[in-house]
């Protein structure tokens, strides 16, 4: 459904040391839409994105720690 609204998204992943041990984890995704309408529902989305996101890499910190 989404490759209606978008023509493709990027995913960006960075590592830094983190102070005390391990690593500070950013994840940001660019989203390019088809058209207005896709610009306009993309950004609807985005919130819902950004939380699943985040609770994704708090996931993965928990399994990891």
């Amino acid at each position: 459904p989404l490759a209606r609204l978008a023509d493709h998204f990027v995913e960006r992943w960075s590592f830094a040391p983190a102070a005390g041990g391990g690593w500070r984890v950013t994840r940001s995704f660019e989203l390019h839409p088809r058209s207005r309408l896709g610009s306009l529902a993309l950004r609807l989305i985005a919130p819902w994105l950004r939380r699943a996101v985040a609770q994704h890499l708090a996931t993965l910190a928990a399994r990891a720690g």
